[in-house]
């Protein structure tokens, strides 16, 4: 166990973060090392998530108390459901509100464009 939230543990085995409940699983992140040649020089990770009866901001403590601090760059895919899409519109919006760096990449045609306001990020 790694952090209590929302009275459940939260416990991390290699590169995920998991916590359960009497029904089963509740919410995990996983993780992994990506070097790509878009972002020369920057060691990042992507992350996969998911969540099903977690306490109501879990993702968010997850991502920002034991999650970002690994590498300092995260990276998430196009492929996203409709919480996914609004936690990373929460997590554009924030990181831009406290100076942070946002960038959308696209690896296939290797373009890397800053996203400078919310509105870009929409």
């Amino acid at each position: 166990m790694i952090d209590r939230f929302g009275g459940l543990d939260l416990v991390k085995v290699g590169q995920t973060i998991f916590a359960k409940k009497e029904v089963g699983l509740a919410f995990f992140v996983k993780w992994e090392d990506c070097k790509e040649v878009i972002l020369p020089g920057r060691h990042c990770i992507q992350i996969a998530g998911w969540r099903r009866t977690a306490p109501p901001g879990m993702p968010r403590y997850t991502f920002y108390r034991h999650v970002l601090p690994i590498r300092g760059t995260v990276v998430a895919d196009a492929k996203q459901m409709i919480d996914g899409e609004r936690f990373w519109g929460d997590q554009v919006y924030e990181a831009l509100e406290h100076g942070l760096y946002v960038y959308r990449v696209n690896l296939v045609q290797q373009l890397c464009s800053p996203i400078r306001s919310i509105k870009e990020y929409l």
